[in-house]
């Protein structure tokens, strides 16, 4: 009787444990999946090398309320190329994020770019996912614009509205199903025939 009582604690004691641990993975704050695949998206001008684009994360595993600050930054694999002009989106979650979130775009004194020329948030992108799209241009002499790895691109922040498994990610294709592009990098090639001005229209 004693070894049958025994057994029944202990497997009282492991019902409690499960049911412990149930609470505890429902009771988690949303759990962040960033794209760290580095894409390789072609520069729409005829260039050599590729373009990478890149997110990381201040914090992967926000509670509902607060905030996550992504940094969006472009790697360009060819050091004789320089960036004039991006226009790429960022998909997110439509469900687990407030709406309308804060983009500081690196435009400005000592940044790569000078101006935004478009910005769209929570745009619908399919039923999971909205997207926000920015456009940025460098109006510089050629000499003056930024190349190599880490050239920011923005800093995004999102409010976590529930818990659940959220996503922030490039789209996986620089194209949609209707052959429009959603990611795309205009550069110049230092020495090449291309005019040294970047171009100043909107991509």
């Amino acid at each position: 009787m004693k070894v049958i009582d025994m057994e029944r604690k202990k497997t009282k004691k492991q019902i409690g444990i499960l049911i412990f641990l149930f609470i505890l993975l429902a009771s988690l704050p949303i759990a962040i999946f960033l794209t760290r695949q580095r894409q390789d998206v072609r520069p729409r001008a005829a260039l050599p090398g590729q373009a990478n684009f890149k997110l990381s994360a201040s914090d992967d595993a926000p509670d509902a309320g607060e905030s996550i600050t992504v940094t969006a930054n472009l790697d360009v694999t060819d050091d004789n190329v320089r960036v004039s002009g991006v226009d790429f989106r960022i998909l997110y979650s439509k469900d687990l994020f407030e709406a309308d979130p804060t983009i500081v775009a690196a435009t400005g004194d000592d940044k790569p770019f000078t101006d935004v020329i478009v910005t769209e948030v929570d745009k619908s992108y399919s039923e999971e996912l909205n997207y926000l799209r920015l456009v940025l241009v460098a109006r510089k002499l050629t000499p003056q614009l930024a190349g190599g790895n880490n050239i920011p691109l923005a800093t995004i922040t999102f409010t976590a509205k529930d818990d659940g498994d959220a996503t922030i990610k490039y789209p996986e294709k620089s194209t949609d199903e209707n052959g429009v592009p959603v990611i795309q990098v205009v550069g110049i090639e230092l020495g090449g025939n291309t005019p040294t001005p970047s171009p100043t229209e909107n991509p």
